[in-house]
């Protein structure tokens, strides 16, 4: 038998037949008794799983549920136009990150069902799209949001004034920022480099239910794997593993750029690893500094010299 273990997608389950417990016949509750529910219920309890079940259902996907307990049940299997909404997959430490995420779905959702010509506001634009989607399908539209916390439990009681930038933030973004904001700036500069953008990568969560962006990432992309045409191996290797980021060379730049802090990887590492990549960096900022110093005490001795003033 096989296991979904780690995945959330029930045509997935369905189609490469994993292990599925029946529990249709409350989904079919679920659908026809009420309007609006709210699901509070312990991390890994399968909730992503459910809402995915409900997409499957309220979009008439009857194949999808042969042999089950829904298939007696329902009669109907209207196609419903469904608006699924999850939230997982982003830092919304980011400023703007929930807006842009917002966002984005209403923009897919506006190319296929209509835009507003006249209002841009984001909650205005989404009604438009459902009364539309609603005027051309004759049924209800569905509205369905998975980890729907992620926002709030991402920036919850964090106190944190400061900014830890994407690895692939631009140097010019970076002062952009410092030249405006009173924040202090963090920058990932050693350690693992992820081949996706800070944040897009769901590989870890959708295989191992092991979520990036919760400090959980199972580094899958580090792993060796074999590249197949027609079921035949056409070769074997790192494919999606990077190098290790190293900036060390760049620490100055980043320092007058006006970087405060920079983070070394020391999850899923080894002590030695941790403990030689820190002394190294430690004693690069302490040189620079000690720069940064000297030059500092050689300007003051000139200005003492050209002014006359003497101690």
């Amino acid at each position: 038998m096989k296991y979904p273990i780690g995945i959330q997608d029930f045509e997935q389950i369905i189609q490469d037949g994993y292990v599925y417990v029946d529990k249709t016949d409350l989904v079919y509750k679920l659908a026809t008794r009420g309007k609006i529910y709210f699901l509070s219920r312990p991390r890994r309890f399968g909730k992503s799983l459910l809402v995915s079940t409900l997409k499957y259902y309220f979009e008439g996907r009857k194949d999808l549920f042969r042999g089950l307990a829904v298939e007696r049940l329902e009669t109907k299997w209207k196609k419903h136009p469904v608006f699924h909404i999850d939230f997982n997959g982003a830092s919304y430490e980011n400023d703007g990150e929930l807006r842009k995420r917002i966002t984005g779905y209403i923009e897919t959702w506006e190319s296929q069902w209509g835009k507003d010509p006249v209002n841009d506001q984001i909650g205005t634009r989404f009604a438009y799209v459902m009364r539309k989607a609603h005027e051309q399908t004759g049924c209800r539209a569905v509205v369905l949001i998975d980890e729907y916390d992620k926002p709030l439990l991402d920036v919850l009681d964090t106190g944190y004034t400061g900014i830890l930038n994407g690895k692939e933030t631009p140097l010019e973004e970076i002062k952009r920022i410092k030249q405006n904001t009173n924040m202090e700036i963090e920058y990932f500069v050693q350690g693992a480099l992820c081949v996706a953008f800070s944040g897009n990568c769901y590989l870890s969560n959708r295989l191992l239910g092991k979520s990036g962006n919760r400090g959980e990432c199972a580094q899958l992309c580090r792993l060796p794997y074999q590249a197949k045409m027609q079921n035949k191996v056409m070769g074997k290797g790192f494919y999606l593993s990077t190098a290790d980021l190293c900036l060390y060379k760049h620490l100055k730049e980043l320092k007058e750029a006006g970087v405060n802090s920079i983070k070394i990887e020391g999850r899923l590492r080894r002590p030695s690893y941790v403990g030689k990549a820190t002394e190294f960096y430690r004693k690069a900022v302490d040189y620079l500094n000690e720069l940064n110093g000297n030059a500092k005490a050689n300007n003051n001795a000139q200005n003492n010299q050209n002014y006359g003033v003497s101690e």
